[in-house]
């Protein structure tokens, strides 16, 4: 396996890691299928190019994919500063997302991409937080067995539809 930074030409394969792991993970858990078709949507392609391009040079952004066979089998995504605004602090990381494509779970490509993913955090950061939905039992296991603790609950919207989640933080503080 090879994890490298997310580069805008990976942006359909990502789409499909993404929209693949939703819906295996939420489909049973979300009434409304709004977050599903969402991600699904092939337009998400451009606009997951577009945040790429954007962000390639910004240290603010830690995008990276894991790769092999050919094939993308998971992502993740760290924000810093500004560009996670109202959600952290200049000694925080919030991860926005990390998807593993269901053939992969369990093979540790999530494990790898996020050690990864806080190995290149800058040292001034001392924590990293997250959000979970409430129901998704195989996320919460994920960042429970990593160290993550429950902080909080928090929720957002996509498209009119409220999502209730559970806030997870883990120190870094003392990390290698």
């Amino acid at each position: 396996m090879n994890i490298r930074r997310g580069d805008p030409s990976d942006s359909e394969r990502i789409r499909r890691v993404s929209a693949r792991s939703c819906r295996l993970a939420y489909e049973e858990i979300l009434d409304d299928k709004t977050l599903i078709e969402t991600i699904e949507d092939p337009e998400m392609t451009e606009t997951i190019r577009e945040w790429l391009d954007e962000t390639h040079d910004d240290d603010r952004v830690i995008y990276l994919v894991a790769c092999g066979d050919g094939e993308i089998w998971g992502f993740a995504q760290v924000l810093t500063g500004e560009r996670a605004p109202g959600r952290v602090d200049d000694e925080e990381a919030y991860l926005k997302s990390l998807y593993v494509h269901p053939d992969r779970w369990g093979s540790g490509v999530g494990s790898e991409l996020l050690s990864t993913a806080i190995d290149r955090l800058s040292d001034r950061i001392t924590r990293l937080s997250l959000d979970v939905l409430v129901d998704n039992d195989i996320g919460r296991r994920f960042y429970e067995k990593h160290g993550f603790k429950q902080v909080g609950t928090g929720g957002y919207e996509v498209s009119g539809v409220r999502y209730d989640t559970v806030i997870y933080e883990k120190s870094l503080v003392g990390r290698p």
